[in-house]
């Protein structure tokens, strides 16, 4: 499935024309990346919006848009998403079931914390992208 959501961005940006290689420095990349958040939140906003009138198809319209929209912006930043996703997915897979108290979560899923040594036998370790950073290496500077 990933191979097809990757394909489908290319060929949408590759269609479009979307290209940043033409931001030449840490400054640009960043207003970029704002930008791309300004358009996550424009596309979270729509979601909270179809959630409280209830429409289901916009429901699933806007959390497939969020995803085009981030996976789009790793591309165009000339990250490897998949691996960026597997760091994730494998800290988070190594984390526990607890309760934070600080969210509020009415339907029980058990909320995922850290390992610590002291109180679990072992360390967490957060996801590493530092080699993976893409165009994003430019903001380091």
């Amino acid at each position: 499935m990933t191979d097809i959501l990757l394909n489908d961005i290319k060929e949408f940006y590759s269609k479009f024309g979307f290209d940043i290689s033409h931001l030449q420095d840490s400054g640009q990349v960043l207003e970029f990346v704002k930008w791309r958040a300004d358009f996550i939140n424009e596309e979270l906003e729509e979601l909270y919006f179809a959630t409280e009138f209830n429409n289901e198809p916009e429901i699933v319209d806007a959390l497939i848009d969020i995803i085009v929209v981030s996976l789009g912006t790793l591309h165009l930043l000339k990250v490897d998403s998949l691996k960026a996703w597997t760091e994730v997915h494998n800290a988070n897979i190594e984390k526990i079931p607890g309760i934070k108290a600080t969210r509020n979560n009415p339907f029980s899923f058990p909320d995922l914390i850290k390992p610590t040594e002291e109180i679990h036998g072992y360390d967490w370790k957060p996801p590493s992208h530092e080699d993976n950073l893409g165009l994003l290496k430019k903001c380091l500077n």
